[in-house]
């Protein structure tokens, strides 16, 4: 009651409902109120109210949002529908707004809006939600514009790989068709018609929404296309639509064309369909989404492909195959074309569907941090490579990075795809091959290995590094280009680039697509002859078969940006095979290949082993040896002279001095490797070949075959296998312009006095050969004595067979194998066991592969740094590129004693290095490589 003046009539009544009235008196009544308690103070909805809403299935609510409460203590307040609304329909408690789309018809139904506040205050208002239901599409729809039972046929031609577009007022929902399950169906009545001849290649089925719901339709369109190369009279030619949620059986007389459905089983709905559900407006009603249509995956230039074989039946199979299912999520895109045929739409009605990307220039491709180098499209998918450099100043990590491939059906298709870690990177200057597979795994494979940085092997002597990704892939024909992204999921998209190379140029000028050069411009002429020796551009491409090199680090796509190079033997196996697909310089530098010795910037070249023994119709030989191990060099111009004592009247050139004119003929010594220089050609030991050691006649300079170069003093060119003196001889090697090399010699320059005594072998030794000795990779001077021994005074002479040889089978020596560096033996595991049953103990180990390794100590020892005793010798596999596994049980053991174990690798010359150090009780991993030397006088890379 509020304060103020009031009049007061009092009744009083008895028990028995008599009363008695008294007069109206007026008096003043004063009413002192509290403060009000904002806990018992609820929000409040005021006069708001809701109107009933109405709806209709497959139409969408937009622009309703229901009322706001008021609250005087202004605590925050949450909205809430109580029941659970009817399906497709959502409330938004943020914005209030009811949109959505209802799914199903539901009668009149009362719901409650409810506020409450932070204290649990509420207020409440009712409404009702009625949906209504529309007309169910008829399971079989004609093309008819009543939906009327009647069957009207498609009328007019088809032309050859055209395309013909049904008019819109003669469609349903296909939209609807689609959410409740349906399939539309291209069928024909005539004899003989065959599956495919016409096709659905385009879909519309988002609904206009800005427009009535009798208009909404309007842009929907299913376009056809002629697969033939003639024309097809439509008059046969009928689509059905069936809303059944099951595949349609057709009916007889009929043959099915094709069919696109998304009924149940084929396990995609309307939400997972390519394309938008219309122009929906935004919140703010203002602006709105494109309509986007979906278009069928077709390789257009597969199926027009023109084919003359003979055998039509043949030919139209091959042109059908791998085309995309209609039925299939898979088989459909969502367009990206804006269409220029008056539809205001996402879509390419009446054309072919090319992929539009927003053009791009040059210069938006960074090429400032790494390049595509090189490319090695080999004959043999499994062998394709290519070469990035990072061309910054930093390292580069690989994150998430990938290299892609275009080709001309603009397919952007990922090849290699970097994972998000930060394992691999590239240091500054680098270089990392991409490569299709493991060449450490592969004996076949024709590159030689390094590291693998994505887990793996590892031949240590090898500077190589590389990545492993079976995606790999390179087109083997066709203009193709390579993209390089820092982002792994940008594939058909011009984004993310940092390289881009290669020969494709894309002239087509039809609506759907203008660019002449994916993704790089959307105008100009096309490219030039990319590659530079590419003779008359006809065959300007990454064909397979050849190895290309990037010669201009600032473009890629250009005139004459690319070459092809040809075989270096640089980053191949020894045994790889001198062609045009072993070309290039995988892993090195473009310049790694140099002519003159004081090129080399952190080696030299040296004459590292000699047999000088005679036999019958046996070549001598010399070794040249390059200790680089990223450098190769061309010997081509070298020159080597030969002067043997004046004296000597046992050799059968009888002249004072021999001098060779380009020495090599094209040869070139690889890093860490060599060649051999010798006086005939003669037969070496099959097993070599076997277990891929066999030296490469590529890398042999044949004397005997080279008469017209080799200048004598007195003219005589009539060469036989005994070319150097057994007595005393000196060697000179000059590169190409005329700089010594190296020397070899126990003769004094008037080639008549003996300096030091020719080692050689006793009889019962057969021939042998005397190999340099070098300390820490440093050779001795090869003028001395001291500088060199008889292989047969090395463990090479007790080896029970050698791996290679020249000459002859006795023959003791290593011609060919050089290297200075580690061995490739690779001992993946080293582990002791006990054994659970027995208490013994067993000690395993496996090696990857070995190379002229004699055998295994295995020593053991209390203390884990001292104190180590060789308990076994086991003899190892001389020379295999395959796995071995090896097991020894120590019977000697004591019981409850802890041991360490240690292993050792001796080499054939009787170098030992200690391997692995492991605990008994320990568990030892898989570490990588562990490597061993072949001495300090005998090595192979």
């Amino acid at each position: 009651m509020e304060p103020g003046e009031y009049s007061v009539r009092i009744v009083a009544h008895n028990v028995v409902g008599k009363g008695l009235l008294s007069n109206i008196t007026d008096f003043e009544i004063d009413v002192h109120r509290p403060a009000p308690d904002p806990a018992t103070m609820a929000p409040d909805f005021g006069e708001a109210s809701i109107d009933n809403i109405v709806a209709t299935v497959d139409q969408r609510i937009t622009g309703r949002f229901l009322p706001e409460a008021t609250d005087e203590d202004s605590t925050a307040l949450t909205y809430s529908i109580v029941e659970t609304l009817p399906a497709g329909l959502a409330f938004n408690a943020t914005t209030r707004a009811f949109t959505g789309t209802p799914t199903a018809a539901i009668d009149e139904t009362a719901y409650t809006y409810k506020v409450m506040d932070a204290e649990g205050n509420s207020d409440t208002l009712g409404f009702f939600i009625t949906v209504k239901a529309t007309a169910p599409p008829p399971s079989s729809v004609h093309l008819t514009a009543s939906y009327a039972n009647g069957v009207t046929t498609l009328s007019g031609m088809l032309n050859a790989n055209s395309f013909g577009t049904v008019g819109a007022d003669d469609l349903q929902n296909i939209q609807r068709l689609f959410a409740e399950g349906g399939s539309i169906s291209v069928l024909s009545s005539k004899t003989g018609a065959v599956s495919k001849d016409v096709v659905i290649s385009e879909i519309m089925w988002a609904l206009d929404l800005n427009q009535g719901a009798s208009d909404q339709a309007n842009q929907q369109f299913i376009e056809l296309y002629n697969t033939t190369n003639a024309a097809i009279n439509l008059s046969m030619v009928t689509i059905e639509f069936s809303s059944a949620n099951a595949v349609p059986a057709v009916a007889s007389g009929k043959t099915l064309l094709d069919q696109a459905s998304n009924v149940s089983g084929t396990g995609w709905l309307i939400t997972d369909a390519p394309g938008s559900n219309g122009r929906i407006p935004t919140t703010t009603n203002t602006g709105s989404m494109n309509l986007v249509s979906m278009y069928r995956n077709i390789d257009y230039n597969k199926v027009e492909k023109t084919d003359h074989d003979a055998d039509a039946t043949k030919n139209r199979t091959a042109q059908l195959k791998d085309f995309p299912d209609g039925n299939v999520l898979g088989g459909w895109r969502a367009s990206n074309v804006v269409d220029t045929y008056g539809l205001n739409l996402i879509g390419s009605p009446r054309a072919k569907h090319f992929v539009v990307y927003t053009p791009l220039t040059a210069s938006a491709v960074d090429r400032a941090v790494v390049i595509i180098n090189e490319i090695g499209n080999h004959g043999t998918d499994a062998y394709d490579w290519v070469e990035l450099r990072n061309v910054s100043g930093g390292e580069v990590n690989l994150k998430k990075w990938e290299l892609s491939q275009v080709t001309s059906d603009e397919k952007d298709t990922q090849l290699v795809s970097f994972p998000d870690n930060d394992n691999h990177k590239i240091p500054a200057g680098g270089i990392l091959l991409l490569v299709n597979s493991d060449p450490f795994r592969d004996t076949s494979h024709p590159l030689s290995a390094g590291t693998r940085i994505n887990g793996g092997g590892e031949k240590t002597g090898v500077t190589t590094r590389y990545y492993v990704d079976s995606g790999l892939k390179l087109a083997n024909s066709g203009d193709t280009l390579l993209i390089l992204r820092n982002a792994n999921d940008k594939e058909g998209k011009a984004e993310a680039f940092k390289d881009v190379v290669g020969t494709l140029s894309i002239t087509d000028d039809t609506a759907g697509f203008r660019t002449k050069m994916w993704p790089l411009a959307a105008t100009g002429a096309a490219h030039g002859n990319v590659i530079d020796n590419d003779k008359d551009n006809k065959e300007d491409d990454f064909r397979s078969g050849r190895v290309y090199r990037r010669l201009d680090a600032s473009g890629g796509t250009d005139e004459k940006d690319w070459s092809i190079h040809g075989y270096t033997g640089i980053g191949y196996k020894r045994s790889a095979a001198n062609n045009g697909q072993n070309g290039g310089t995988p892993g090195y530098e473009n310049d790694a290949v140099k002519v003159k010795e004081s090129d080399l910037s952190d080696a030299t070249v040296t004459i590292s082993e000699i047999m000088y023994a005679k036999g019958r119709n046996l070549p001598q030989w010399i070794e040249l040896y390059n200790s680089s191990m990223t450098q190769a060099v061309n010997i081509s111009e070298w020159k080597l002279r030969i002067d043997n004592l004046r004296s000597d009247e046992n050799i059968d050139i009888r002249v004072p001095s021999v001098t060779t004119n380009n020495l090599g003929g094209g040869v070139t010594i690889q890093p860490n490797q060599t060649v051999l220089i010798v006086s005939g050609k003669t037969r070496r030991d099959s097993r070599s070949a076997q277990a891929g050691v066999d030296f490469p006649d590529t890398r042999v300079i044949d004397l005997w075959a080279q008469k017209d170069r080799i200048e004598v003093d007195r003219g005589e060119t009539n060469l036989s296998y005994q070319l150097l003196s057994e007595t005393a001889f000196s060697l000179t090697l000059l590169d190409k312009d005329g700089g010594v090399v190296d020397t070899f010699g126990n003769l004094d320059t008037d080639r008549e006095t003996v300096l030091w005594e020719l080692p050689m072998a006793t009889t019962d030794e057969g021939r042998s050969s005397i190999i340099r000795r070098y300390d820490r990779g440093d050779e001795r001077d090869g003028m001395t004595e001291r500088a060199w021994i008889l292989a047969s005074k090395t463990n090479l002479a007790e080896v029970p067979f050698q791996d290679t040889y020249y000459g002859s089978s006795t023959d003791i020596g290593t011609p060919g194998f050089r290297g200075g560096g580690p061995l490739p033996v690779s001992l993946s595991k080293f582990r002791p066991e006990r054994l659970k049953d027995t208490g013994e103990i067993v000690v395993r180990w496996i090696t990857e592969s070995e190379l002229n390794n004699a055998g295994f100590n295995i020593l053991r020892s209390e203390k884990r740094d001292s104190g180590f005793t060789k308990v076994h010798f086991r003899a190892g596999q001389g020379t295999t590129s395959e796995r071995t596994a090896y097991e020894w049980k120590d019977t000697s053991a004591k019981p409850n004693v802890v041991y360490y174990y240690q292993i050792q690798d001796v080499s054939l010359d009787g170098k030992v290095t200690t391997l692995r150090v492991t605990h008994l009780r320990g568990n030892v991993s898989a570490a990588g490589k562990a490597t061993t030397t072949w001495g300090e006088i005998k090595a192979l890379q």
